[in-house]
C-alpha cells in the first residue's frame, strides 16, 4: 500500500478515508508483531533457549514499525493532523496494546469514513 502510493507519486490523489483505514490496519498488524515479539519470541528465547525466535520476530517487527512510521507521517501530513496527534501515534506504537487504544481514538474522532457497501 505505501509502495504503490509512493511509486505512482499519487499522495495527492490518495483517498483519505481509505488511507486512514489502511493506517488502522497497519497499526494493528504492527502492534500484533510487538506483542508476538514480547510475549512469544522472548519467552521462547529466555525460557526454552530458542535463539532464533527473537532475531526473526525482531526483524519482522522492525520492518512493520518503519512502514507504520512512514505511512503515519504521510497520512498525518495529508490530513493536517497536529504534531501532538502524530506523536501520540508514534508513542502508542511503542507500547503493548497501545495501537488498540489509538484505533479507538481514530474511530471516536470520526476520522474514518463508513465503509462502502
Amino acid at each position: 500500500m505505501v509502495i504503490e502510493i509512493v511509486k505512482a507519486g499519487s499522495i495527492g490523489k490518495l483517498n483519505m478515508s481509505d488511507a486512514v483505514n489502511r493506517l488502522r490496519i497497519l497499526a494493528i498488524v504492527e502492534g500484533t508483531s510487538l506483542l508476538l515479539l514480547f510475549f512469544v519470541a522472548m519467552p521462547l528465547k529466555y525460557v526454552y533457549g530458542n535463539t532464533m525466535s527473537v532475531p526473526v520476530m525482531g526483524w519482522v517487527h522492525g520492518v512493520l514499525f518503519i512502514l507504520f512510521m512512514f505511512y503515519a507521517t504521510l497520512v498525518s501530513l495529508k490530513k493536517n493532523w497536529s504534531d501532538r496527534f502524530l506523536l501520540l501515534l508514534v508513542i502508542s506504537s511503542m507500547v503493548p496494546f497501545g495501537m488498540v487504544l489509538m484505533d479507538r481514538k481514530l474511530k471516536s474522532m470520526h476520522l474514518v469514513a463508513a465503509p462502502i457497501k
